[in-house]
């Protein structure tokens, strides 16, 4: 290869690098997808309203249920009615058993069955706030959203864990983007990073 050609070849792999970075930084610099999602309640989320706010998703497994009350209960007790942190649940029922999904879109019993929990969990999380002379949250049964993912479409936009074996607490900024993921067991360093999401919001 002549001394032309090497010269030649390298400015065409400059240019391709170029031209790799810049695409690389229009694709970050497009808003994350919004998803819209019926819970179990049969009402609709939309991640478009939570711009503006933190938004706490759990992802979790029927399996994993028992260990997301911890969780809740350390979490209402310290941001009780917080007027900028949501939450979403997504219910990751990707290898849910056949007979499942057929009773699913026989009768609805899965969604029948969580909305149940979803009740228990509301009336647990306003019985603790009064136990602890805390001050009860509005509208607590609508902000609880509880959401089925039978196919990962959900799951699979956000860093997470392996759902048959852990919690994973998604922790999402005000501008919709992915602030980090970290399993149940290590809470305290979620709340860090919510503590430290929230500090960025005006008042």
């Amino acid at each position: 290869m002549t001394h032309l050609n090497v010269k030649v070849l390298r400015g065409l792999v400059w240019l391709v690098c170029a031209a790799l970075l810049a695409c690389a930084s229009v694709a970050s610099a497009e808003p994350p997808p919004d998803w819209s999602a019926k819970d179990v309640k049969g009402r609709t989320v939309n991640t478009s309203n939570y711009r503006g706010k933190v938004l706490l998703m759990f992802v979790n497994s029927p399996e994993l249920k028992g260990q997301m009350w911890p969780i809740t209960e350390r979490l209402i007790l310290k941001y009780g009615d917080h007027k900028r942190l949501e939450q979403v649940t997504v219910v990751d029922l990707r290898e849910a058993p056949l007979t499942w999904q057929a009773a699913e879109q026989i009768s609805g019993t899965v969604t029948e069955k969580i909305a149940a929990i979803h009740d228990w969990n509301v009336t647990q999380i306003t019985t603790l706030l009064k136990e602890k002379n805390k001050p009860p949250i509005r509208g607590l049964d609508r902000k609880l959203h509880v959401v089925l993912d039978w196919d990962g479409d959900l799951i699979q936009r956000y860093p997470t864990l392996n759902s048959q074996k852990t919690i994973s607490i998604v922790v999402i900024d005000p501008q919709g983007n992915h602030v980090g993921t970290w399993p149940g067991h290590q809470l305290d360093r979620a709340i860090k990073a919510i503590d430290a999401t929230l500090e960025t919001l005006a008042d």
